[in-house]
């Protein structure tokens, strides 16, 4: 499968362009208005604290397009998260995604649909994702050779899920 070309890698192409963009116009914004407001300032260090406010803000803009490309390869509600990072001050919307976030999606080896890492069956073709224990009927990692709560062997097994490409 194929991926598109706009999600490479976990920051999306259109956010590295805003936050470049942005840097420059803030860069040029804050070491003029230092200047104004400062004269004595040398210039170098007037672009030097223009540069430093603008790679602050380039930055936050950055994350918030990771969370937004995260939060979708996980099957969350991605543009809610992106709300939340961006709107909630002080990187709290940052520290709650990332508390929150639930785990990668998998693809099941006999369809490659996508599903969470704890279905033990396909929805799609009913697959056996991970196996299950003849002795206490729980489900076991896939790969197990022994039920770990009862310790009977497991038969065969279930392959590995597949990791879901974003």
């Amino acid at each position: 499968m194929t991926r598109n070309n706009n999600q490479r890698g976990p920051i999306p192409g259109v956010a590295i362009v805003i936050a470049v963009v942005v840097f420059f116009l803030c860069a040029v914004f804050f070491s003029w208005t230092f200047g104004q407001e400062h004269p004595r300032i040398p210039v170098p260090v007037q672009i030097l604290l223009g540069s430093i406010v603008a790679a602050l803000i380039s930055a936050y803009i950055m994350l918030a397009g990771y969370v937004n490309r995260d939060a979708r390869r996980r099957g969350m509600r991605h543009v809610l998260w992106t709300f939340i990072v961006v709107l909630v001050p002080n990187a709290i919307g940052f520290i709650l995604y990332f508390l929150l976030r639930q785990p990668l999606l998998g693809r099941c080896p006999n369809c490659a649909t996508t599903v969470k890492p704890d279905f033990n069956y396909c929805p799609q073709c009913h697959h056996q994702l991970k196996p299950v224990c003849s002795g206490c009927g729980k489900t076991a990692e896939p790969g197990s050779q022994f039920c770990p709560y009862c310790g009977t062997p497991l038969a065969g097994g279930a392959p590995p899920m597949i990791p879901a490409r974003p």
